[in-house]
């Protein structure tokens, strides 16, 4: 890359056919898998944060980017 990003997360997962209320599933493209793309992030140190469920959240400060609860969201939306 030529940025040099520390980490990735890939967006626009999920399917226009799918209820969105069923949640990020295997029938919407869940889990995030593209072993080419996460095989060279690898080599070249880059995280790669992957989401679990649709509203997953991540916070990016000076010491990098980590998963941050988003409860409130999820439960109002019925993900949990």
């Amino acid at each position: 890359p030529i940025l040099k990003p520390k980490a990735f997360i890939p967006n626009h997962l999920g399917s226009f056919y799918v209820d969105f209320f069923q949640g990020f599933t295997a029938q919407t493209g869940a889990p995030y898998s593209d072993t080419t793309v996460q095989n060279y992030l690898s080599t070249q140190n880059v995280k790669v944060l992957a989401p679990i469920q649709y509203m997953d959240a991540w916070t990016l400060d000076s010491t990098g980017t980590v998963s941050t609860p988003n409860t409130t969201v999820k439960q109002k939306l019925g993900f949990y």
